[in-house]
Formats: structure tokens, sequence, C-alpha cells
């Protein structure tokens, strides 16, 4: 967001301020979104969890994309850092549930090759 900030202070022309609260927004909201990611999971499943966090992912940079006035601009913000909490929480979990059990065995194989290699330099 850092990197962005500058863009969208020139693009934009929001006062100094109004980018802090921008950041501020980032970290809150994407804890409130990792806090409640598990709760939905549970209550609705993991499939459409991940869909929430994919049409808030798409819905907040759409609605700030086409945002008259800054408090649209930042609950599109908001929605999509809700969004990018709930990713972070429920893909990690769904992914491990997925994933086959010969890509463990596989995983740990590659892991101890490259051990292997490290040592064998040494």
């Amino acid at each position: 967001m850092s990197g962005a900030a500058a863009y969208i202070k020139v693009d934009v022309k929001l006062p100094k301020e109004h980018i802090n609260v921008l950041t501020g927004y980032l970290r809150v909201f994407t804890f409130l979104g990792l806090a409640t990611a598990r709760w939905i999971s549970n209550q609705f499943g993991r499939h459409k969890t991940i869909m929430m966090a994919g049409a808030m992912y798409f819905g907040g940079p759409l609605l700030r994309g086409f945002s008259p006035t800054y408090s649209v601009f930042l609950a599109g913000h908001s929605c999509a850092t809700f969004g990018a909490g709930f990713a972070l929480m429920i893909v990690s979990i769904y992914a491990a549930e997925v994933y086959p059990i010969f890509f463990h065995d596989l995983k740990k194989v590659i892991r101890m090759l490259q051990n292997y290699e490290k040592k064998k330099r040494k």
C-alpha cells in the first residue's frame, strides 16, 4: 500500500490524512477478515467462503474504480481488504484439505534431497 499511496495521492488528489486513514483501514479490515473467516467457513462451508472472498476481491476494486466520493472509495477499499483477510485464512486451510497425500510425501522427499545436497556441499 505504501507504494500505491503516492499514486493515489496524485491521481485522486487526496490529502495526506485520507491516505493515512486508507493505510490504517488496510490493517484493521485485514485483521477483521482473518478473525471472521474461520467462523463463516464453519457456518457456510469452505467453498462458499472462498467464493465470498473472491466476490469481495472483485467487488472492492470495482467499487473503488467507479467511486464518486471518498467515502465510497473507502468502502471499496475496506471490502477488498476484508476479502484479503478471508483469503489469507481460508485458502491455506482449503489447500491443506484438498492436497493429496501423495504430494505430502513427495514434498518430504524433495526437502530431504535438498538437505542432502546442502550437506554434500559442505
